[in-house]
């Protein structure tokens, strides 16, 4: 994440909210290929974590 710092700041705003969706661009893991993202960001209730799972927009039967 240190080359997106748009992600980790849009990240930590969602956690302070609770929860939320938030979309971006990033590059596919092992390929040289950016794609939108969107990714569900939960922080764990009383604590200063979160956790987040995320997927890639794709065209239907485009894999990467």
């Amino acid at each position: 994440m240190g080359r997106y710092p748009r992600c980790r700041r849009d990240f930590i705003k969602k956690a302070s909210q609770g929860k939320g969706w938030t979309k971006y661009v990033y590059e596919v893991p092992g390929k040289h290929v950016i794609k939108p993202k969107h990714t569900f960001i939960y922080r764990i209730p009383d604590t200063d974590y979160f956790v987040g799972s995320g997927f890639y927009v794709m065209k239907a039967g485009v894999y990467y």
